[in-house]
């Protein structure tokens, strides 16, 4: 086993859940290898991974750490997740267990899932990416945790300065999106893996044959028109494209979005300004009513191009990514990973 925990992750310190589900899997015979550096960790388990002598690579932190951990190690690597952090997204999404004893038992019982991953400039995510003002807050929350190397740990405080500088600072300027139509089946869940329903939290609506869903939205009319090519465009001042459903705190700004179907789930909303913002975070709030709104499309699919005519700062899980730019697709199965 080799477990990496970070020190900085969430709004308090990881290191006695770290050192729980260590003493634990100790306690039944493995052998644990206990870093606070993941990249340290990480190449102690490519070593043990390639020597076919790794039982789990586990992280302990948040969506931003866990990210990390899948960048930086193979495809087929078996990898486990302790959520530690402050939002806990994927955790949330599909039903990660929060307690060292809880995981330990799922590591000792060997059961997995895979699911998909996307891919955005070449860096990958697990659940989402977004472009404009949002991602322009997680770039100055960054940016003063850089700064302040007293800084510490993150909470959702440390987010209130961050969205009143952007406040006065973001213009929205008009993002536009292209997608790419050609389908990549689901993956196929290996022998012994978690038999749930790919539907992540019981989910409805938005199910059903992948193929027969690749544009799904509401006002389209309003967001799209073809270019020259006879490539439809659309255009938004806000876009998220989301692997799983979930986002900040937990509320589901894709619902339906699954993990398993090998495919991601583009969001965009028409409207730029901090009282339209508003208005569509109350909607997403209010138990998805944004679906219903008619300056709001949806789009699923494998592949997503999106640009600007000026930079537009986009943010990867949680930690800054660049500016646009920006070319998505979906990475089918890219994670093995432990669940209860």
């Amino acid at each position: 086993m080799v477990i990496a925990w970070n020190p900085i992750a969430g709004r308090r310190p990881s290191r006695n859940l770290a050192e729980e589900l260590t003493n634990r899997l100790r306690q039944e015979g493995l052998k644990v290898y206990l870093f606070d550096d993941i990249w340290e960790a990480s190449a102690a388990a490519e070593d043990l991974f390639s020597e076919g002598n790794l039982r789990a690579f586990a992280a302990v932190g948040g969506d931003g750490t866990f990210t990390l951990q899948v960048n930086l190690t193979s495809v087929g690597m078996p990898l486990a997740l302790l959520p530690a952090g402050t939002g806990n997204v994927l955790a949330k999404s599909i039903g990660l267990p929060k307690s060292p004893k809880k995981l330990a038992e799922a590591i000792l019982t060997g059961k997995k899932t895979q699911l998909d991953a996307g891919e955005a400039n070449g860096k990958i995510f697990v659940n989402m990416i977004s472009l404009g003002f949002d991602a322009l807050v997680v770039s100055k929350v960054h940016e003063a945790r850089t700064q302040n190397s007293k800084a510490g740990h993150i909470g959702y405080r440390s987010y209130l300065l961050p969205i009143l500088e952007s406040c006065r600072e973001y213009c929205f300027p008009e993002l536009q999106v292209e997608m790419h139509r050609p389908y990549v089946p689901a993956c196929s869940e290996p022998s012994g893996s978690d038999s749930r329903p790919r539907n992540p939290e019981g989910l409805r609506g938005e199910g059903g044959d992948p193929s027969q869903h690749s544009n799904e939205g509401f006002g389209s009319r309003t967001l799209s028109e073809r270019n020259g090519s006879g490539q439809e465009i659309f255009r938004a001042k806000w876009v998220f494209v989301c692997n799983t459903p979930r986002y900040g705190w937990g509320v589901r700004i894709a619902p339906g979005a699954n993990p398993r179907d090998g495919r991601l789930d583009c969001w965009m909303f028409r409207r730029g300004s901090i009282k339209s913002g508003l208005w569509y975070a109350l909607a997403v709030q209010l138990g998805g009513l944004h679906r219903l709104l008619p300056d709001c499309q949806h789009l699923r699919g494998t592949r997503f191009y999106i640009t600007a005519e000026v930079p537009v700062p986009w943010q990867l899980d949680g930690d800054p990514a660049g500016v646009s730019p920006v070319e998505v697709r979906v990475l089918p199965c890219r994670i093995t990973l432990f669940v209860p």
